[in-house]
């Protein structure tokens, strides 16, 4: 025992020593936005790009829809997770076990069924695809038609 408050006694001088000689070397990673553009939040987007009405309403458009999607994902799974649980829990005695359990499978199948949806859609609503929206209407080329009625741009 004396041995054992000893051993600990030398870890906590070694470790205090340590401490105080060695440097502390913090590296902050940032992103690549020079060679990598679309790696860049939402407000980063907005001071960078966003010089007329149309680019500014077109990024504040995608961030909304990204956010929307998000946590329509987000909820999708934690009702198919959730349902997944209490089908799990579900105690197979009796007729009103039966009952919950239907509810249960629907709310398994709705996470299921939704999840892919939802996530094909945000993969869809890149900032890489923003990017390149962007680009492409710095260089004059239209925005298609259903993104400049949902962006209520008048037609010219």
């Amino acid at each position: 025992m004396l041995f054992m408050k000893h051993k600990l006694l030398i870890l906590l001088i070694i470790s205090i020593a340590s401490v105080n000689t060695a440097k502390c070397v913090t590296v902050i990673a940032y992103p690549d936005t020079l060679s990598k553009p679309w790696r860049l939040n939402k407000q980063e987007f907005l001071k960078k790009f966003g010089e007329d009405d149309t680019t500014r309403a077109l990024i504040n458009y995608w961030y909304n829809e990204r956010h929307l999607l998000f946590g329509l994902t987000t909820a999708s799974v934690i009702v198919g997770a959730g349902g997944g649980i209490g089908l799990l829990s579900l105690n197979t005695h009796g007729s009103v076990a039966a009952y919950a359990g239907i509810g249960y499978v629907v709310l398994v199948a709705f996470g299921i069924i939704t999840f892919p949806v939802f996530l094909m859609a945000l993969l869809f609503r890149s900032r890489k695809k923003l990017f390149r929206l962007i680009s492409d209407h710095k260089e004059g080329k239209r925005l298609r038609k259903g993104l400049r009625k949902r962006l209520h741009i008048k037609p010219t």
